[in-house]
């Protein structure tokens, strides 16, 4: 089993996602617990991370629309497979949704982890 730790001070969460198991979480019992942490340890982050979600959201629509056409026109026009390409269009799709979502989660924890860092903290 993978260690859940904080992305941000590396701080071990496998003792609170233990409790929220035993508690009635089950499959939410990680981000339930990363939540908690974050708004207690990593306020900053938090409220920076809420800040930027719809950023991520929009992109996300955005990316999913013009990879959504972009497959139309190749697949569906240009090489006439369309039909038979649908799970791919699917997928894809949704890959170009979560990408600036995940991305934009990516920068700014490791952002706030070099200042974590910065300010004296060990992991």
């Amino acid at each position: 089993m993978k260690t859940r730790t904080c992305p941000i001070c590396g701080y071990s969460l496998e003792e609170e996602v233990e409790y929220e198991k035993s508690v009635g979480f089950t499959r939410a019992a990680y981000p339930a617990t990363l939540e908690a942490h974050f708004t207690s340890v990593h306020p900053d982050f938090w409220s920076w991370e809420q800040s930027k979600r719809r950023l991520g959201i929009g992109l996300g629509i955005v990316t999913a629309v013009l990879t959504g056409l972009g497959l139309f026109y190749v697949f569906g026009i240009v090489l006439h497979i369309g039909q038979y390409a649908e799970t791919g269009y699917l997928i894809l799709i949704l890959v170009a949704f979560v990408l600036p979502i995940a991305l934009i989660h990516r920068r700014g924890t490791e952002h706030f982890k070099a200042q974590w860092q910065l300010e004296g903290h060990q992991f």
